[in-house]
This record gives structure tokens, sequence and C-alpha cells, in this order.
């Protein structure tokens, strides 16, 4: 985050009611690992995950695989199988009603690639394709309608990291991209990073269709769906890279908001991309962050204040944070007294605030209305700031000052509901810090900013949607990103009456 200037006020709050809860010559560039960022989860003691049987289990005899009888068997051959079978089954159902025709069949079959193959591999602008040209991918070439995916490298890693689930989301992200074809989308006449969120969206589609149980032998449950969220976050693009780019693919930020609009408003929503392209936000590296010999990553700020001329996150945050809150409440007539800001050792000593048990401090941060402060264990930070980056830090302080406002307006939510509303009005005071140069701004998210507060959001989630404490991790992104894109009032009308 970036020092800068000041800005005007934001529009009023009202709150009332109930939350209601590529490509060249017709080839996808498809799933490529280029540089990716490890998904954690930063907790004193994870929930034991619930056992999902997400579909058929372990490998083909010897010389069975559908796809290839000669290739070395994987533990999730049958789980893949399945999952490729139901999202042609899918896309048979959908295709006619979301494009008036029938699903035109794929007509070049499906290509696990490893080093010892000796069947050929169809070429995409060449003869043939190598396992050298597959490796670390997952894509599909509508020069010859054909899928080839790594099998020995990059769908193990996958699968061993993330469940079998994720393997049938890259599928169907791989599909979506066969539709394309088929709608002649692969022209070259759209951007990369328009089909790749559209193929996203596609992707959340069909893992919708199988959450809600309408998949012959599979099942979905909430670890899957978040192994799906954490598979987009594994492949998003490198941070810097930006969506006017050739080969952009969307940021995490970007690809789990897509694959999210799928999966809630399905098909039909999706297909409105080519004519509505959602709008990325990739922001590049300022050269100034590029020099800062302060910083380890170019777009984080430090973790403590250095001198007066470079603080750090805990500062720059607080600071903005009582300037948002501050000018948005009392330029609706309402007193608001910034809350002061602690931290204290995960092993205590911890401060006083009236009902919260010692055993709530440690990794934790959240506000004390009692003391009106924001507290946050400086160990637990610490270690959020090293595994994500320094918008983890920020997105869980602007978690707390929102909770200071709730109090303040005296809204009266509590559990989920007040959690999931401090998560859009968090985003909303995101928004406002977007760098935008038709006006001066105190601060500026930098470079990967929304995609760690993407990644912080399913650290810290509810592991069941069922739990009902502070949101699941899908939950909990939906409403930061309606903040992010519609400010307090898009909060506002997530809040029935």
């Amino acid at each position: 985050m970036l020092d800068s200037v000041r800005r005007p006020l934001v529009p009023l709050i009202a709150l009332a009611g109930i939350l209601v809860v590529t490509s060249c010559a017709g080839v996808s560039t498809g799933v490529t690992v280029e540089e990716s960022n490890d998904v954690v989860s930063i907790r004193a003691e994870d929930p034991e995950e619930p056992s999902t049987p997400v579909g058929p289990q372990g490998s083909f005899p010897d010389g069975e695989f559908p796809y290839d009888n000669a290739k070395p068997a994987q533990d999730y051959d049958r789980y893949l199988y399945a999952a490729i079978e139901d999202v042609q089954a899918f896309w048979r159902e959908q295709y006619p009603t979301a494009y008036g025709e029938a699903y035109p069949e794929l007509e070049g079959g499906i290509y696990p690639a490893y080093p010892t193959r000796t069947s050929e591999i169809p070429g995409c602008g060449a003869p043939t394709s190598s396992y050298e040209d597959v490796e670390m991918n997952a894509f599909y070439c509508g020069l010859g309608d054909f899928v080839a995916y790594d099998d020995a490298e990059l769908f193990p890693q996958l699968a061993r990291d993330f469940g079998p689930a994720v393997l049938g989301v890259v599928m169907a992200h791989e599909w979506g991209h066969a539709i394309q074809g088929r709608r002649g989308d692969l022209d070259g006449s759209l951007p990369t990073v328009v089909t790749e969120l559209q193929a996203d969206c596609f992707a959340g589609a069909w893992s919708s269709h199988v959450a809600s149980g309408q998949a012959e032998g599979l099942t979905f449950g909430d670890a899957d769906v978040v192994s799906g969220l954490n598979g987009l976050i594994f492949v998003a693009d490198p941070v810097g890279r930006t969506s006017v780019e050739p080969d952009a693919h969307g940021s995490a930020f970007d690809r789990v908001g897509a694959f999210q609009d799928g999966f809630l408003n399905g098909v039909a929503q999706c297909v409105t991309y080519i004519e509505n392209p959602p709008t990325p936000i990739q922001l590049p590296f300022t050269e100034a962050e590029q020099l800062d010999p302060n910083r380890r990553d170019p777009s984080d700020a430090p973790f403590e204040d250095i001198d007066a001329d470079n603080p750090g996150i805990f500062t720059l945050v607080e600071r903005d944070l009582d300037r948002y809150w501050t000018a948005v409440l009392e330029g609706n007539g309402l007193t608001f007294t910034p809350p002061t800001f602690a931290t204290y050792p995960q092993s205590g000593p911890f401060p006083e605030c009236e009902g919260v048990p010692e055993e709530a401090f440690p990794n934790n941060a959240f506000y004390c209305a009692s003391t009106n402060q924001v507290l946050f264990d400086i160990d637990y930070a610490r270690a959020l700031y090293d595994a994500i980056g320094d918008f983890a830090i920020a997105y869980l302080l602007g978690v707390a000052w929102s909770d200071a406002v709730q109090t303040t307006l005296n809204t009266g939510y509590d559990g989920e509901l007040r959690a999931l509303y401090n998560d859009c009005l968090t985003g909303a005071w995101t928004q406002d810090i977007i760098p935008d140069e038709t006006r001066e701004q105190d601060a500026t998210i930098s470079a990967g900013d929304l995609d760690e507060a993407v990644r912080t959001a399913l650290a810290i989630g509810d592991v069941t949607s069922s739990a009902n404490v502070v949101g699941s991790g899908f939950e909990k992104i939906d409403a930061f990103r309606a903040g992010v894109f519609g400010g307090i009032d898009r909060c506002n009308s997530r809040i029935g009456g």
C-alpha cells in the first residue's frame, strides 16, 4: 500500500432488514502454472474437515483407462473420468438452452500426457504435441477439437494439494474453451482474459450443478468447492501482470469472482461475458515498488514502521480506515470515535475486553466494544504477513474497523450476518483505495492486494457453509467482492428492506 493524499466523501449509509444470503488460431491457452502462490490456512487448530464422497476413487486396472490404455495409473483416474463424463452430460443439457442448438460433441478426444507416452498427441499448430508441449498445463485446442493435460506433474500435484475435485474444475474450465470454440469465440478477436474468465464462470456453473446433487455418481461438499477456488488461485496470473497483456488469464480475485458468478447464477450469466465482459482488476507494480529496497515483495508495505517516511502496514491501514470511516459517518450526521489499535503476544498477557474469554485471543484480530479498541495477535499477524502478504493484515483490520462502524450504527446484527456485512464494508473501503488517477488518495492498494484478501478469506472462513459462525470462504469472498464493485450501496442492497 502506498501513501497519497485526500479524496471526497462517500455516499450515505442506509441500514435495515436482513442479509440475503487464448488464444490464437482457435487454441486455448488453458490452465498453465507459471508462478503460483501457495494456498495457506492459518489457524491455531484446523477443524477436521468432513469427509466428502466426491465420486469414484482409485485407478483403473492396467490397460483399462478409457482415454489411454497404456498410461501409468493415477489414484484420481476414476474420479477424473467420472467428472469428464459428467461435464459432457452437463453441456448436452445446457448447450441447447444457452445457444439454441444441439451440443456438438468433442471430436478430437482427450489426451493425458506423460514422458513415456509412445502414442501421438495431436498437434496444436504443429503436426504433433510432445509431453514437453503439455507439461504443467491443461488446454483445449480448437484446431483439432481436443483436450490434453499433464498427467505426470500438474494433475498429480493439484490432486495432492487440493483433492481430486479440483481436477473436475480444471476440466470444466477446459470444456468452457471447447464451448467457446464452437461459438467462434477463440478467433483472436476477444482479449484472452475475457475467454479465460468465461471459462472460469462455466466451471463454476458445472460445480454448482454437482454441488446441488444433479451429477450422477459425483457430489461436491463445501471442501470440494473450496478446492476448486484454491485451484484457481494456484493457476492465477503472477502478481504484477495486467489484464491488457495478451496472455493474461486473470488475477485470483478475478478468477474466483468469475467462478462464483457461474456457481451462483448459472450458464446463462456466463454467456453474457462475450458481449458484456466482467471488469478485471489487475494492478501493475509501480516503479517505486520495484525500486524500494525495504520491501521483501515489491507490492508489500513493511510489516513495522521503518521511519516517518516509511510507515508499516499497521500505521498505513489504521490511518486510512480512520480517515475513510470518519468521513463516511460524520458526513451522514453520525458521531464516530475511531477505535484505537493495540497488539498483544499470542501467548499473553492479553488485554482486558469485556465478554471475551482468554481462549479467543490467540490467532485473532477483532474489535473490542467495551474499550473501543481493535486488538490483533501480533504473532498471528506476522504469520499472515509472511505467508500471504500485507493485505492479509489490511483485510482483517478492515473487518475489525467495520465492526466498530456497526457498533456506531447499532445494526443489531450478530454471528455470520454481522461477519459477512463486515466483509462487504471492508470491500467498500477497499474500493475507495483502488488507484484512481482522476482523484487524490491518501493510500492505494498495490499489485496482488486483492488476491491476498481472497486468500485470507479462504484461510479464516468457516470450514462448512452450515457452520454459520463467520461465513465460509466462498461467502466471505462473495461479500467482499460485492463491496469492492458496488461500495456501501451494494452492501446495503444485500440487506433486505
